[in-house]
């Protein structure tokens, strides 16, 4: 539910701010665990973490903006093949569990969540951008701007549905170019 919130944070802040800052709450959610004692400290936790799984829509589109159209998928099969990690915790978590007790394991894994969201954010640039300039800020009103796209023949007044439409949806599936407020 929150890969489009996250993928709009991407988008308006970038990657490497939005990815970092996911790290740094997925470290402090797992090492908030590692204190939990109750079923509702753990369901908190849980539901963090869940969010911190929103960084592949960041990652994506990270890879996406730096990779040339003819090599995107070789781009996205190798970040893809990050989730090697999952694979990694289910064999090392068990070792580790034995050694260090489940609270320390966590705090370990949050510490490395944390250094791995120091040095993403310090060795990660994000891509420059190439589209169009951010359309100017809405009045005060906050209404949605619609027009007619370059060369449509359509009328002057978007139909009702059309109007409610997000503006993605809207430019890439008819003849109107909207903009939606922020």
């Amino acid at each position: 539910m929150l890969r489009i919130p996250i993928g709009v944070a991407s988008d308006r802040f970038g990657a490497r701010r939005t990815f970092s800052a996911l790290l740094v709450m997925g470290a402090a959610a797992v090492f908030g665990l590692s204190y939990a004692g109750s079923f509702a400290a753990f369901l908190i936790g849980g539901l963090a973490l869940g969010m911190v799984g929103t960084t592949f829509v960041v990652g994506v589109q990270s890879v996406s903006s730096w990779t040339p159209a003819a090599r995107q998928g070789l781009g996205l099969g190798i970040f893809g093949a990050g989730n090697v990690g999952t694979a990694v915790t289910t064999l090392a978590m068990p070792a580790l569990l034995v050694q260090l007790g489940w609270r320390q394991s966590f705090q370990l894994y949050a510490a490395m969540l944390l250094v791995t969201a120091i040095a993403y954010a310090v060795v990660v640039r994000d891509a420059p951008r190439t589209g169009p300039a951010r359309p100017a800020p809405c009045d005060s009103s906050r209404r949605r701007l619609c027009s007619p796209s370059p060369g449509s023949t359509a009328s002057t007044t978007p139909p009702a549905s059309v109007s409610s439409w997000p503006p993605a949806l809207c430019s890439a599936t008819c003849t109107w170019t909207c903009m939606a407020c922020p």
